[in-house]
């Protein structure tokens, strides 16, 4: 609940946040009650009072059962907040949420980076606390996400293994259509493609 009141004689504006569930007071420059009123109408207008004083953890714990887990498969709901617990909660976890910054997102891409994460697990780590911050744009809680665009902090590591694709060879091929020659039969024949250098499949019914 919002409101305006004095407090030590001097005009104020109270609400309580929705995160938290912490009061919070903030007082206006011109000390009068029609001032006050504009500068509440300001803040429920813009969301200001959603997160104003939470932590990093806190709105994190309240995004993801208040918005993610409406949006988002279970067995994604539990990889986030198994990321967030695990290693996201501990370096920035008790940082004022608006606070968080570009430079503590790059030491924090660093850090998991120096523990042994391949680039795309860091990326998988990062897309919950990008989730975060969208939500809090659009909710006016937050002006910019520190997390967006992490591709030059997430680069992938010159000691870093990539995957090789080991396509089927065409007697693998030919052996597997041979056998499955049933009604019905589903034959996925996965494939490499050399020029794109991504793995494809294709299904083909046979009668």
């Amino acid at each position: 609940m919002a409101c305006v009141r004095k407090y030590r004689w001097h005009w104020v504006v109270g609400w309580r946040d929705p995160i938290t569930k912490k009061r919070a007071i903030e007082a206006v420059e011109e000390d009068t009650r029609e001032a006050a009123k504009r500068r509440l109408a300001e803040i429920l207008k813009t969301g200001e009072q959603i997160g104003s004083k939470a932590t990093f953890k806190e709105y994190g714990d309240w995004w993801l059962e208040n918005c993610a887990k409406r949006t988002i498969e279970d067995s994604t709901y539990q990889e986030y907040e198994a990321v967030l617990r695990n290693h996201v909660y501990p370096v920035i976890g008790s940082k004022p949420f608006a606070k968080v910054n570009r430079a503590m997102i790059r030491a924090l891409i660093a850090a998991k980076k120096k523990e042994g994460f391949a680039q795309s697990t860091v990326r998988n780590i990062m897309a919950p606390v990008r989730g975060m911050y969208n939500q809090a744009i659009e909710d006016g809680a937050a002006h910019q996400n520190p997390a967006a665009r992490i591709g030059k902090l997430n680069k992938r590591s010159k000691d870093e293994p990539i995957g090789e694709i080991n396509p089927l060879t065409r007697e693998e091929i030919q052996t597997m259509l041979q056998t499955a020659t049933g009604p019905n039969t589903c034959i996925i024949i996965p494939y490499s493609s050399v020029l794109q250098g991504r793995a494809f499949v294709r299904a083909n019914w046979w009668h």
